[in-house]
């Protein structure tokens, strides 16, 4: 799965695994995926087996820079998926080359591939507050704050709000293109 900015996403191999590690080994990275204690080596190779197929439930992707198979420069994922609802939770984190754009067209193309292959009608991601370049980037692709709870996410010794960002399909195909 490809976006117009040169940004591919596939599913998670084995041969991920020494940059798993890496990345999870930053407490910043780690925390963006819901994970606060450090991984162990020993596992991902478990983790790849349970997250390397797609479905409903669950869809994780690498993000490799230029369609380069092996440039990996982050992860994102659906999950939380919801058949009856048709409704999903997106996260994304890049581990390396922040800030050049990267982040916008994965996000696109995850929220498309859910709309499209998955047939969501709406997808949601959850923003501790304190990060503003993940709620700008929310905002960027047509995301919507729709709610906020209050001290609902630890960090560093403090409670800080949670930010719920919301996207319809409507919403995409207006703003983007149909999906």
């Amino acid at each position: 799965m490809t976006d117009s900015n040169s940004v591919m996403l596939r599913p998670v191999e084995a041969s991920d695994i020494p940059a798993l590690a890496e990345w999870f080994r930053d407490e910043e990275f780690r925390g963006l995926f819901g994970y606060r204690l450090p991984i162990s080596s020993e596992y991902w190779p478990n983790w790849i087996g349970r997250n390397s197929e797609i479905s409903y439930q669950r869809a994780v992707f690498m993000i490799c820079k230029s369609g380069q198979h092996s440039d990996t420069v982050g992860m994102c994922w659906l999950r939380h998926g919801d058949q009856l609802n048709r409704t999903a939770e997106a996260a994304i984190g890049i581990a390396r080359e922040r800030r050049q754009g990267m982040a916008r067209s994965a996000i696109l193309a995850l929220i498309r591939f859910g709309f499209e292959t998955l047939g969501l009608n709406r997808v949601e991601c959850r923003i501790a507050d304190f990060n503003t370049p993940s709620k700008q980037l929310a905002l960027s692709v047509g995301g919507v704050e729709e709610a906020r709870l209050r001290c609902a996410y630890y960090w560093n010794g403090e409670f800080h709000d949670l930010c719920i960002f919301g996207m319809l399909r409507s919403d995409f195909d207006r703003l983007h293109g149909q999906a």
